[in-house]
């Protein structure tokens, strides 16, 4: 009896060290693996930071200039991209290759985040080119050259980089042109709208273009890559024509994956963002530029006047008039015939001639209030008459914008302030969340107000709603849907 007490607490003893020694192994095991992710994460962070250190040392003035070179019919009217844009897309590509690499939650240090602090001008009375400082708070909030935010977060393969592939179900995602022949299926029969004529549409591209302008991908010059319809890049999602698309004849859509940036202004390595080359607000920049440079581009430097030009073939004058000033870019529909496009605040100015004719309206009310003013105002400068124009005009844009054309869009005035009663608000907030959150309306548009979807088309369906709250009521916006961002 007593040897099998002896017996059972011997063995008890033995379970109980033999599971400590376990259990302290095991300890050890996971603090040797602790470390050495540790020591790994330590180390790619070292990587990291001298990699990203010798991409800073060069400078973003000192990247590779986009040289002014004449480019063919395909590339006047691709999407572009600035030095700054270049810059970022160089410093956050790196950032999320180690990221997606290693695992591991990587930290950029302020002083390789592009996004530097800036001092503003309390004193300065005129906006900036680029937008910067238009609130003092928070200079870079709404700027060009900044990250979009978004109402949704992203729904990567990966969480941080891959663009999403697969729906809900788990199936491949449909076919981008499938989907807007189902939603948008051509009308065999003519359809006109009866309370808005053309310009409602032109207008409203030509205000997008005022906004939003998403940076491509761009290779080590700073030139856009592009993409063809076979190509494996991991920046190119070409979208393959249907076979039996009898609408459009061709083999594909191409297209080149937007620029990279983070997704705030301390950098933090989450998902990749997409980047904005204007200005969140209503400023012109279509008009004026999206920076000092284009901006000084397109001034006379005399009189407060902006630069125009007059229509010629072989030498000879063939209409009178002020025009767009023409750019290094040719709009020739044959290598035989050389023809300029035309130059404005943006790279998009010449996509189509309507939006040409927009360009010029408020080119020509640009000089023609410059020219009042300097009358009224003999003693004014260059630059005090071409900065108070400009806020003329500016003004002009907004008024057109939030009395006339979104009227129209959302079906009443409620966002039109009514500037004889206590509505015009002279303040400013500074806790306004001033980045653009685009809509993604696709160049197919919806509705029951005949809405033109980022404005370019003509196509016309019923969409879906999207109730958006205003004023403590909900309103219905009828918005297609086939756009996307990747």
């Amino acid at each position: 009896m007593r040897i099998t007490i002896f017996l059972s607490i011997l063995l008890f003893h033995l379970v109980v060290f033999g599971h400590q020694a376990k259990t302290k192994e095991k300890k050890e095991q996971s603090n040797e693996i602790s470390n050495e992710h540790g020591k790994d994460k330590n180390s790619l962070q070292k990587k990291l930071d001298l990699e990203l250190k010798k991409l800073t040392s060069r400078g973003k003035i000192n990247f590779p200039k986009r040289k002014q070179k004449e480019k063919n019919k395909e590339q006047s009217n691709m999407r572009q991209t600035t030095d700054i844009a270049h810059f970022i897309n160089e410093i956050t590509t790196t950032a999320l290759r180690y990221a997606q690499n290693s695992g591991h939650s990587l930290v950029i240090d302020e002083k390789f985040c592009p996004f530097r602090k800036v001092k503003c001008d309390k004193k300065n009375k005129y906006r900036s080119e680029d937008g910067i400082c238009n609130n003092l708070d928070s200079p870079l909030k709404g700027s060009a050259n900044t990250p979009y935010k978004r109402i949704l977060s992203p729904a990567n393969d990966d969480n941080l980089n891959s663009p999403r592939s697969k729906s809900v179900s788990g199936q491949n995602l449909p076919n981008p042109r499938t989907i807007s022949l189902n939603l948008s299926p051509p009308s065999n029969a003519n359809s006109f709208e009866m309370h808005v004529s053309q310009i409602y549409a032109l207008f409203g591209q030509f205000f997008i273009h005022d906004s939003a302008l998403t940076s491509a991908t761009t290779d080590k010059l700073g030139d856009e890559i592009q993409c063809t319809c076979e190509s494996e890049d991991s920046v190119c999602f070409s979208v393959v024509w249907p076979a039996n698309d009898m609408y459009l004849d061709q083999k594909c859509m191409k297209v080149t994956r937007s620029s990279a940036t983070f997704p705030d202004f301390d950098c933090s390595v989450s998902y990749r963002e997409q980047l904005n080359l204007l200005s969140s607000f209503i400023d012109g920049s279509a008009i004026y530029g999206l920076n000092k440079e284009r901006s000084d581009e397109l001034r006379t430097l005399s009189q407060g006047l902006m630069k125009t030009s007059e229509p010629t073939i072989n030498g000879v004058k063939v209409t009178n008039g002020s025009y767009l000033p023409l750019s290094d870019d040719t709009c020739s529909a044959t290598d035989q015939t050389t023809f300029n496009c035309f130059k404005a605040g943006e790279v998009r100015t010449s996509e189509n001639l309507a939006l040409v004719s927009m360009h010029t309206l408020f080119l020509r009310e640009h000089n023609r209030v410059a020219k009042i003013l300097a009358i009224l105002n003999p003693s004014w400068n260059d630059e005090k008459l071409y900065q108070e124009t400009r806020n003329i005009v500016i003004a002009i844009l907004q008024h057109i914008i939030y009395n006339e054309w979104l009227p129209m869009v959302i079906g009443d005035n409620s966002l039109s302030p009514d500037l004889t009663k206590t509505e015009y608000y002279s303040g400013y907030d500074s806790n306004v969340k001033l980045e653009l959150r685009p809509l993604n309306w696709p160049h197919n548009q919806c509705a029951d107000k005949t809405i033109y979807a980022n404005f370019g088309d003509n196509k016309i369906f019923k969409g879906k709603k999207l109730f958006i709250k205003n004023n403590n009521k909900f309103k219905t916006l009828y918005l297609a849907i086939g756009a996307w961002r990747y």
